[in-house]
């Protein structure tokens, strides 16, 4: 080997290495290497890497906190499913069942409604199972259907009319004449067979006129104080798609929240449900809170009669009182806070008779169905039929 080379090795020098070829070399310094079959350091890379997963993860679990104890806080799950419900414009489709029983009757009622920009159309087949008296046992079914338009024109139609009033007329002549021969009164079914035709034929033009014939009602048709009114009143209603009016009566329900989750039932199909109660003391208090909001004093503004406001006061109160148990559950979609579906079984009792009324109610939302709302063609005015039935029963006069 020569002199002037130098051995070869992976191992770097550790002493200063001199360079150029003057009399005063010039002496620079060289790092130590790394150790055989590491190669070059590593990059910081990962590590940065590592601080912002870590980052991330903090986020996100911030993000989720604020997620369950704020935006899915049970409560105001429940508060906003009642205010999207009540100021939504897209399609809301609603299908359910409902039924009311009482000492007196059972009615049950299966219900689909349509609503779109504050407008609505709905059907209802209701049937009525009779459970004392003359007509205990029996059981009548109506149908009906109904298109409301912004304007405040309602149109309405019943069907099934004649075959009910014709059932009702059969059991009661048969029941009148049962009641005669008690009594001792010789009765022949040709006089039961007169009684009810008089029967049919004294309803029988009203029935033709309604039954299955969609009517309108226009604010027109009421007299002018009570047209004033309504129109006012819808007007009003309009004000609840008002951002600033719902703002105040939200703010006013967030300090009285009567609406009180009771306990969660978990999540199903995309939803979240809920066991609500109703504080009795915080109804009161919202119901006198809100008279000074924009939207009560708008309604209030609509009533002529001075002293009906205080006629009605703690009115939302007293229907609470009145009932002795209740079951309130609703699912709410866990993103939108859309109330999908909601199920009501309560007993009220008579403050008077002390009797007691069940009520059940479950319904289901959907707010993805298209909607369109149309008025009926072929409706007849209700000044028109009104007229035409007052027509037929007017007294003749004159001589033949």
């Amino acid at each position: 080997m020569d002199k002037d080379q130098q051995p070869h090795s992976d191992m770097a020098p550790e002493e200063p290495v001199a360079v150029g070829n003057s009399a005063d070399p010039v002496i620079m310094p060289v790092a130590n290497a790394p150790a055989p079959g590491l190669g070059r350091p590593k990059s910081k890379k990962p590590i940065k890497a590592i601080i912002i997963a870590l980052g991330l993860v903090l986020l996100i679990g911030g993000a989720a906190a604020a997620y369950k104890f704020w935006y899915q806080d049970p409560n105001k799950v429940v508060s906003d499913s009642f205010v999207n419900l009540f100021t939504e414009n897209g399609p809301i489709t609603a299908m359910g069942i409902a039924s009311i029983e009482s000492k007196e009757a059972a009615v049950s009622l299966d219900l689909s409604v349509a609503s779109l920009n504050k407008q609505a159309q709905g059907k209802v087949a209701a049937k009525v199972e009779i459970q004392e008296g003359t007509f205990k046992g029996e059981s009548f079914s109506l149908t009906g259907e109904g298109v409301y338009k912004q304007d405040g024109t309602v149109h309405v139609k019943a069907s099934n009319l004649k075959e009910v009033y014709t059932k009702f007329v059969d059991i009661y002549v048969e029941d009148l004449a049962n009641q005669y021969k008690s009594m001792g009164y010789a009765i022949t079914e040709e006089e039961i067979a007169e009684a009810r035709e008089a029967m049919l034929q004294t309803a029988a033009t009203a029935i033709a006129t309604f039954d299955g014939q969609w009517i309108k009602f226009s604010p027109s048709d009421l007299g002018n104080d009570a047209n004033q009114e309504y129109k006012c009143l819808t007007e009003v209603a309009k004000r609840f798609s008002n951002e600033t009016d719902m703002k105040e009566l939200g703010a006013t329900y967030q300090t009285n929240q009567f609406l009180v989750v009771k306990k969660e039932l978990g999540s199903k199909d995309g939803s979240l449900g809920y066991e609500v109660e109703i504080d009795k003391t915080k109804v009161r208090d919202f119901e006198k809170q809100a008279k000074s909001t924009a939207i009560v004093k708008a309604f209030n503004a609509c009533d002529k009669d001075a002293d009906a406001a205080k006629k009605n006061d703690d009115t939302a109160t007293k229907q609470v009182n009145n009932y002795e148990s209740r079951t309130f559950q609703i699912w709410v979609n866990r993103w939108t806070h859309k109330m999908t579906s909601v199920n009501v079984v309560g007993i009220s009792v008579d403050p008077t008779s002390k009797e007691k009324t069940t009520t059940k109610i479950d319904v289901k939302f959907d707010y993805t169905t298209p909607v369109t709302i149309e008025a009926p063609q072929n409706a007849k005015s209700f000044k028109e039929v009104l007229e035409g039935i007052q027509s037929l029963t007017a007294p003749v006069t004159g001589t033949v």
